[in-house]
Order: structure tokens, then sequence, then C-alpha cells
């Protein structure tokens, strides 16, 4: 432990909404990835997805002052075919990053928080817990490195694994026009080309909605559409996103963004705006609109919109590597992962596993090529 800091367990939800404003206020409103790491984003998370979490926060202050918050959750699950207890950061599919909270402008409390956390959490004989598993980790935040590293200077067995890509660009310094003239030549003559057609054809309109008025009606009409694109209906959490829209309505952030032909919405999106920053978090089109590619044209809109209008410098995509998410934001960064094994004996088997016989299995052609045949026979018996 470290000398003079006070550690904390905050596991009931009322003491958790008591932390809101001390929440805020260490996190900073102007970090960029502010609304997905305010409070009312976790208090949002915990409404839809605490069935089977059990909340596990843990506060750290010095001197009478909080200084970091590890927002955690101890859940049972099976991992690589055993029933494990594993605490991670709160958070899911929905979650552009998970994060600690602390203050990100502050020099070295990266390091500061890291230290902390693992000093406390792996100090004792703690049994409640066989791995810890801090998912999706934004690079950026420095958070990453430092605790790879002091991990390592502390011999603590742990591994880390890629979560996934996130493709955006900042330093935009030009109008939303110049912008959409510089996109790849096979996009921009695409969108150009279908919104001249759709104009012919009928009364073209693009709309944002950003604030509460009509917003639940707007909402529908999102889901309408969403019903009728290409994405399966979401059955986990299916008005996780008609909560977070009212949250980030209430804050200014909204940016619900439909394209209509005459009075039909042919494509609608999901985007928030913080700071200089435009996050792009859903997008979906009617499927019987296709060949018109409304949401080209709605993406093409929306930028113009969020440059001028807004005065964003950065979009960012949050998370995925489909094929055309380059096209519109050509810069990536890797949201990663650290799996840390505590010394129960499902903690050292795994880490055996992980860090011994998986990486040995995948250097030899071989016996790659029986694990795949090995994984498949127990898939199809699923």
């Amino acid at each position: 432990m470290v000398q003079g800091v006070l550690v904390r367990s905050i596991e009931s939800v009322g003491e958790f909404d008591r932390m809101s404003s001390d929440w805020d206020a260490l996190v900073g409103a102007g970090y960029p990835a502010f609304p997905f790491l305010c409070h009312d984003w976790f208090r949002i998370w915990l409404k839809h997805f605490s069935s089977g979490n059990r909340l596990r926060l843990f506060t750290y202050a010095q001197e009478g002052r909080v200084f970091a918050v590890a927002p955690l959750v101890l859940k049972n699950e099976t991992y690589r075919g055993l029933r494990v207890r594993k605490l991670e950061l709160m958070g899911n599919a929905y979650s552009p990053i998970r994060s600690f909270i602390f203050d990100f402008a502050a020099h070295g409390q990266p390091d500061r928080t890291v230290q902390a956390f693992f000093s406390s959490l792996c100090a004792g004989k703690d049994t409640s817990w066989d791995i810890v598993d801090l998912s999706a980790l934004p690079e950026e935040s420095g958070f990453l490195e430092s605790a790879g590293r002091y991990l390592s200077d502390h011999g603590y067995p742990f591994s880390e694994y890629p979560c996934f890509g996130d493709w955006y660009q900042d330093g935009i310094d030009c109008t939303g026009n110049e912008y959409v003239s510089r996109l790849p030549e096979k996009i921009r003559k695409d969108f150009q080309y279908c919104k001249r057609r759709l104009e012919r054809e009928g009364r073209l309109e693009f709309r944002v909605v950003t604030s509460t008025g009509h917003l639940e009606e707007s909402l529908d009409m999102y889901y309408g559409v969403y019903g009728r694109s290409w994405q399966k209906q979401e059955k986990v959490g299916p008005t996780f996103h008609r909560d977070l829209a009212r949250m980030a309505a209430q804050k200014g952030w909204l940016r619900l963004a439909f394209l209509l032909h005459n009075d039909v919405p042919l494509a609608a999106q999901f985007w928030i705006v913080s700071g200089r920053t435009a996050y792009i978090l859903k997008t979906v089109y009617d499927q019987g609109y296709k060949k018109y590619s409304p949401g080209k044209v709605l993406t093409s809109e929306m930028f113009k919109h969020v440059i001028d209008v807004d005065g964003v410098t950065a979009v960012d995509y949050v998370q995925g590597d489909e094929e055309y998410k380059k096209d519109w934001t050509p810069r990536r960064r890797e949201r990663r992962g650290i799996l840390v094994y505590n010394g129960t004996a499902r903690g050292r088997w795994l880490s055996l596993v992980d860090r011994g016989i998986v990486p040995f299995v995948n250097r030899d052609r071989r016996l790659r090529r029986l694990k795949q045949v090995l994984s498949g026979l127990v898939r199809s018996r699923k």
C-alpha cells in the first residue's frame, strides 16, 4: 500500500449516486472523452446492466482529497472453461472506452493511480477475485503504459490483449465543405450523385435534434429506421441509448440526425458533441433505400454540420474497424486490455494458460491446426 493513501470501498448504488459532483470534477469537463466517463454515463450503465454485476468501486484519497476512482464490478463468469470471479472495469460493448477516473490533465496522475490501485489490491491475501480485467483502455490516457510498467517492475503476472480500433481525425482546421471535398473520390462521387438523385425525385430534408423538445418522437423515428436497417435488434439493454439520448440532450451534447425524403426517414445517426470533439455512436439506414446511399449522404451532411455549426476540430468513430470508417476519419488508435492474475488456484492456472500454454500452441503450426479442429468440434456440439 502507498503510505498516506486512504482506500475506500463502495458497494451500494446509493453511495455511488452521492458521488456525482466530486466524480465529474475529478475527470474535468474539458477532457475529450468526458461524456463516456462522467457520472451520469455510469449511472445509466448501472441502471441497464447491473444484473449479475456486483458493484466494487474504490476511491483513493490523500490529505483528505480523492484523487482517483476505480469503477469496478465483480462478476462470476466462465473463462477458459473455468468459473471464475472477475473484477472488471464497468462497461460493455456500448462503452467506447473504459477507464479509471482521475485528473487526466494533471502530470503524473496515471502513475499515481496505478500505484494506488495495484499496491492496495495485491498487498493482502484477497481471494474474492481470480482475475482483474481492465478492458478497452484508451492509450492516450497513459494508464495502459503505466500499468504494464508497474506490473512488470513488481513481478505481478499479467497479459495484454487487443480490444478494438478507434478511427478518428483530429486537428481539423477547415470548413465542412473543404473537409468533405478532401474525402476519397469514390466516396465523394457516390454521395454527391445519390444526393442529386434524391433531390430530383422529391423533397430532401436534413434534420438534427439537439434538445429535449419532441425528443421522444424523434427517438421513435430513430428506432423505426433502426428496425428497417441491417442492424440486429439490441437484445441487451435495448433502451440504453434512449436514456443516453435524454441525458445527452439535457447536457447539450445530443446530435440525433435524420435524412428524410418526402417526410420519410431514410437514415438516422446518433452523435454526441462535447467540447471540440464529435463522437459517432450509431449509424443506420433503411435497407429498402440502399441504392441511394442514404447513410453516406447523411454522414456528409453531419460532418459539415459539426465542423461549421458546432466548431469541432475532431471527429471520432469511437470503436470498430469497419472498412468505411477510415475513408471518413483516416487516423487509428488502439483500445487494449490488461488481465492480472491473482494467487488463487484458478488465477495461477489461468496465468499458466494465457501466458504459457496458449503462446506455445500459437507458435506451432501443427498445434494451431489441431486447436482449430478441436474448437470447431466444440462449437458444432453446442
